[in-house]
């Protein structure tokens, strides 16, 4: 019996230690699951919490764009990175140890911020931050394109301004003329009807010299008007166009002739009973008024060679109107104004212009316009210039202006001629017309019409 309490008294000793052993182990089995637990959930990185080290601050002090540049770098040779501003995702990348990774971005704020940069990798990241802010865009106010502005028309000789033809610029081909087609005849029986033969007495004041028909030849060269000493009679030639044209601008390339007393002129003439404008006459056309330049005339290039001289050297243009009483000598110039700005004229081709609009009259010569005449002014011009008209000039006819503008009312016809003597040869210091200036040439290659 005693063996038998003393085995079981064994027996419960040996179970109560193997009851302890099971407990301890069981205490140290949940010591080491806590602890465990409690190291995973140190080690779990979340969104919201990072390793010391991967969070850095800056700050925008007002609203604007920036430009954010993060550098990022790893201790091992790869490691992805999550990077987060201000909360907001941004791109994974992956960074290597031998170099920093940049990652650059802008943002715009609309006012002055705190940003947080975070990185979410394990192990832990280095972060370098810079934060500039981008100039403001300021929307640009378009300027407007400026008007091309037009080039000055270029001067020439005189500091005359080129003018061309004026408002005209397209070329009549039915009124215009070209002389270097060859072998024209002229007159009613001619190949050129457009141009009727002169054959009176010339107009520069002698009345001792003549045209004649044979002094006017056309050859490829053009048309040319020859003036030839008969023994003291000068014969020369002149043409008198048959078309009557209207306002625009005329043009015609001549070659003057040099030597003493030599008076070439390209010229335009009312044509009676014509109206330039519709509706209004011109009763200036009579003969109550005496002769025909009453009706009005346009002298579009006199060029003679004065006072004995070889050369011709003046451009001159002339107006001619109502004036009575006037003498055959005083021709009813009402105006007169050249230039010796363009040289030698009978040295080459030049082209001599008259641009005739209502109210105004240029006179140009290659183009350069020398003077010009407006109603005004030409009254301005006769009440300066009294001494060259005759005492008393005036109209003939009642209700009409004391210095009356013509200009707008007929059309005019044109005419070419080579004169020779006359007020060209007013003090001259030598014969003239000289007599070996006999032979001299006009020579005209074509005239133009521009409308």
């Amino acid at each position: 019996m005693r063996i038998t309490l003393a085995a079981a008294a064994n027996a419960r000793s040996r179970n109560s230690k193997r009851a302890q052993s099971l407990a301890s182990a069981i205490a140290v089995l949940c010591a080491v699951l806590m602890s465990l637990a409690t190291n995973a959930t140190a080690a779990a990185p979340s969104k919201h919490k990072t390793l010391p080290g991967t969070i850095v601050t800056t700050a925008a002090s007002t609203a604007g764009t920036y430009t954010l540049e993060v550098s990022i770098y790893s201790r091992k040779r790869k490691e992805k990175v999550a990077l987060f501003v201000t909360g907001l995702a941004k791109d994974r990348l992956r960074t290597t140890r031998a170099r920093n990774a940049l990652v650059t971005d802008t943002l715009s704020l609309t006012a002055a911020q705190k940003l947080t940069i975070r990185a979410v990798a394990h192990p832990r990241v280095h972060l370098r931050v810079k934060l500039t802010a981008k100039p403001a865009i300021v929307a640009s106010t378009p300027v407007p394109t400026p008007a091309p502005v037009a080039p000055a028309p270029p001067t020439g000789p005189g500091g005359f301004t080129y003018v061309g033809t004026g408002p005209y610029s397209t070329l009549d081909t039915t009124t215009s003329e070209d002389f270097t087609t060859g072998n024209k005849t002229f007159g009613s029986s001619g190949t050129d009807t457009a141009w009727n033969y002169d054959t009176g007495a010339n107009v520069c004041g002698d009345s001792t010299n003549s045209y004649s028909a044979s002094s006017v030849t056309d050859t490829n060269q053009g048309l040319t008007i020859t003036a030839t000493n008969n023994s003291g009679h000068w014969v020369s030639g002149q043409l008198d166009g048959t078309l009557s044209l209207g306002y625009g601008a005329i043009e015609a390339s001549i070659k003057m002739p040099s030597g003493a007393g030599m008076c070439p002129a390209f010229w335009l003439f009312a044509t009676p009973g014509t109206s330039v404008q519709p509706g209004v006459s011109n009763p200036y056309c009579t003969t109550a008024l005496g002769t025909n330049p009453n009706c009005g005339e346009m002298d579009d290039i006199e060029a003679p060679t004065i006072r004995g001289e070889t050369d011709s050297t003046f451009a001159i243009g002339t107006l001619h109107g109502p004036l009575t009483p006037c003498s055959a000598s005083c021709n009813n110039q009402t105006f007169e104004g050249s230039s010796q700005a363009f040289g030698d004229l009978s040295s080459g081709f030049h082209t001599y212009g008259l641009i005739w609009s209502p109210g105004s009259i240029t006179w140009t010569v290659d183009g350069y316009a020398y003077q010009s005449m407006t109603p005004a002014s030409l009254a301005a011009y006769i009440a300066a210039n009294p001494g060259q008209y005759p005492a008393g000039s005036t109209t003939a006819l009642p209700n009409m202006p004391a210095v009356p503008w013509v200009f707008d009312r007929s059309k005019f016809h044109m005419i070419i001629d080579l004169s020779v003597g006359g007020w060209p040869c007013s003090g001259a210091q030598q014969p003239c017309p000289n007599p070996a200036a006999s032979g001299a040439k006009m020579v005209v290659q074509w005239i133009h019409i521009y409308h």
